[in-house]
């Protein structure tokens, strides 16, 4: 059921209680692949008991990863994802709909932070932004068991004096959007924003929009994870079977590989991710998309 969304009754701002996380120690990769710096440990000689591990860089020269969270949006520099973005207003268009954002939490940051994922066509980023900043919808929308789905007149209360986005989306000639929440773990989702030149008058077109959203996700979910390239597929891989529960012996078995060099995957997946503990790895992953 699609709710239409009264701003009058949006949940309250939660920012007096919430707290930024605490940033993690950033966790420093092996120089290389075990594989590659000790053989005969990676083939399971004998000979690799007595070789000592390969030594990492001193720690005080060490530095976290660039965030790579502070760049434009992903489909500004990724071709595949924004055909997926355009064909999709294409799709439609019929429906008055001439603009997508897709909105996605910063994993380096509190529950409330949210970045802007992609958004077409590229000159609205300002306004995109603006939404992704404000406290509509999101975390408070999820913690009062809202709906995942439901559309909005954006005129209305658009001259309130926290609804910013909406004047800037109605500067832009939009009456109308339509919402699509997919829910990830820890209070966290990825939510759809359908922007319509046209006011509704019911449900039934915020409805056909819903629907196409939960057409395009799984090619829109797979691009924007592949968009982001900040884990390799074996990093992924890894995570993805401890998500599942295997230890790491146990995945060594599964992809016919040594626990160490699957040890290793794991803790640059940790580094990359800037945490300090596998659970923290896979949960950040899952945010990211990446499994």
């Amino acid at each position: 059921m699609i709710a239409s969304a009264d701003p009058a009754s949006a949940p309250p701002d939660p920012t007096g209680d919430a707290q930024p996380a605490p940033a993690s120690a950033p966790i420093e990769p092996p120089a290389t692949d075990p594989a590659d710096a000790d053989p005969a440990a990676a083939s399971g000689s004998p000979g690799s008991a007595s070789a000592p591990p390969a030594r990492a860089k001193s720690a005080k020269s060490a530095q976290p990863p660039p965030l790579p969270e502070s760049l434009a949006p992903l489909n500004f520099d990724n071709i595949e994802l924004d055909a997926v973005l355009s064909d999709w207003v294409d799709a439609i268009k019929d429906n008055g709909v001439e603009a997508v954002a897709i909105l996605g939490p910063d994993p380096f940051a509190s529950v409330e932070q949210r970045l802007v994922l992609a958004v077409h066509p590229p000159h609205l980023l300002p306004a995109a932004q603006s939404l992704a900043a404000s406290h509509d919808f999101g975390a408070p929308w999820r913690s009062a068991e809202s709906p995942m789905a439901n559309w909005q007149d954006i005129a209305r209360s658009a001259y309130a004096s926290s609804s910013r986005w909406r004047r800037l989306w109605l500067g832009h000639g939009f009456q109308s959007v339509a919402r699509v929440e997919f829910a990830l773990p820890a209070q966290r989702a990825l939510e759809c924003f359908m922007f319509s030149s046209r006011e509704w008058n019911g449900r039934s077109e915020a409805s056909a929009l819903v629907w196409s959203a939960l057409n395009v996700w799984p090619l829109l979910r797979r691009t924007l994870a592949e968009a982001r390239g900040l884990l390799t597929a074996r990093e992924v891989e890894c995570l993805r079977l401890a998500f599942d529960g295997l230890t790491a012996a146990q995945t060594a078995v599964r992809l016919g590989c040594t626990e160490r060099t699957v040890n290793f995957h794991i803790t640059n997946a940790m580094y990359k991710l800037r945490c300090d503990n596998k659970l923290a790895a896979v949960q950040r992953a899952l945010w990211l998309g990446a499994i």
